[in-house]
């Protein structure tokens, strides 16, 4: 049985985008894989709102990516796969970063992430870039400015990079879903199905 920890922010949560709590296993897309893969994989959510790469959110302890996914893989091991999304915290205005900056803080969690498994060696990663910000976001949501959005649109590239760099699989969110018109940062019923499927194809090309 292949162990797969999915470490992300809310849209590995599965927050819904009219902000009324989480969506059920039927419909995010962890849940979703899991019923697709069957029984010879074991799919771990560990997904948390506001979650950034290594950055502190001034407001919520427990949001910073990289403190985490020591304790994460510690608890959750044996892993065989490590998905990552994450990056889309990190365009938060105040937060004042680049997506060079941004990708920069990705490598370091990937280098936390296999320095603490037991082998190292052992651990694969998907690294899955975000999805982008809706263009409306600015009228929605004061935590992000115009520059966040265009900063949202350089981060697959980016990450395309890294992962080449760092000998990770990768695959681009915004490629398979997008937002939701309601708040622009999270992805409908629908969107989760379509990302579902994106990332169980790859999955089982790196399993093949």
């Amino acid at each position: 049985m292949k162990r797969i920890l999915c470490f992300g922010d809310s849209n590995t949560y599965g927050y819904k985008p009219d902000r009324s709590g989480q969506f059920n296993e039927n419909i995010r897309w962890t849940g979703l894989l899991s019923k697709s893969l069957g029984d010879d994989f074991t799919i771990i959510e560990d997904g948390v709102c506001g979650r950034t790469l290594a950055l502190d959110d001034p407001m919520f302890s427990g949001r910073n990516g990289l403190k985490s996914i020591e304790n994460s893989i510690r608890i959750n091991s044996p892993i065989d796969l490590l998905i990552i999304m994450l990056g889309t915290n990190d365009l938060k205005y105040f937060y004042r970063m680049t997506a060079e900056k941004i990708t920069e803080n990705c490598g370091k969690l990937i280098d936390k992430a296999i320095s603490s498994c037991e082998n190292p060696d052992s651990i694969q990663i998907l690294l899955i870039s975000p999805i982008l910000l809706g263009e409306n976001i600015l009228s929605i949501n004061s935590t992000y400015n115009a520059q966040s959005v265009k900063t949202s649109h350089s981060l697959a590239k980016e990450f395309e990079n890294l992962a080449k760099k760092k000998n990770c699989y990768f695959l681009a969110a915004e490629n398979y879903a997008v937002a939701s018109d309601v708040d622009c940062e999270h992805m409908t019923a629908a969107e989760h199905k379509k990302l579902a499927t994106a990332i169980e194809k790859e999955i089982l090309k790196i399993f093949k």
